[in-house]
């Protein structure tokens, strides 16, 4: 089987096509929804999934910003073939590797955790033996950085 790669969907004829070919697809799907995300202020991504360069699936997602977490939602779910093993397992990937580098940019860029300490406890150095989780940055990270009054 060929290989199944990802790429972000920018062009609005393209990704309409596609949804148009299907006929489980909705407008929750559409380009236009994402755009009527992106004038509220939401990050939207559109993914799309390729086989031999032929695009194979989509996967509308929205960057939704609640008072306890920032969390990802997929309108309608994806548009992917739900038979091909493969593809279903890259989605699932493509989904937790975007909710995990949402969590390292915070980390490093807004708590202002050294990158090193990251990868070290990927590889399992600088972890407690007491840390059973398989998050190994799931740590926690204490830092006091001054407010732009000085405080």
């Amino acid at each position: 089987m060929a290989k199944i790669s990802v790429e972000e969907i920018t062009n609005k004829d393209m990704w309409e096509k596609f949804l148009d070919s299907l006929q489980e697809a909705n407008f929750l799907q559409s380009f236009n929804w994402g755009q009527f995300h992106e004038n509220l202020g939401k990050k939207v991504k559109r993914i799309g999934f390729y086989q031999d360069k032929k695009l194979i699936g989509v996967m509308l997602a929205i960057v939704e910003k609640a008072k306890r977490a920032t969390y990802l939602t997929v309108p309608g779910g994806p548009l992917i073939n739900w038979e091909s093993k493969e593809l279903v397992q890259l989605f699932k990937e493509t989904i937790i590797g975007m909710a995990h580098r949402g969590r390292l940019n915070v980390l490093v860029n807004v708590v202002g955790k050294d990158p090193k300490g990251i990868f070290a406890a990927f590889e399992g150095t600088g972890v407690p033996k007491t840390h059973s989780g398989d998050v190994k940055y799931h740590l926690g990270y204490k830092a006091q950085k001054k407010t732009e009054n000085g405080e």
